[in-house]
């Protein structure tokens, strides 16, 4: 499906796996779901770069 012409939909809404439901991106689990996954990234960033010191 080509977006050529027509306005790309922005995603308003996800799946809340605490609550088995979607709601809206301004629901407090996403904003949690977000802060988890950025300090994911952060930790496996850390330890790739401890590796690599070593």
């Amino acid at each position: 499906m080509s977006k050529i012409g027509d306005q790309k939909k922005k995603i308003i809404h996800f799946f809340c796996r605490p609550c088995a439901e979607y709601h809206l991106k301004t629901h407090p689990h996403y904003r949690a779901m977000k802060r988890r996954a950025a300090l994911r990234r952060k930790a496996k960033a850390t330890a790739a770069k401890e590796t690599v010191q070593q």
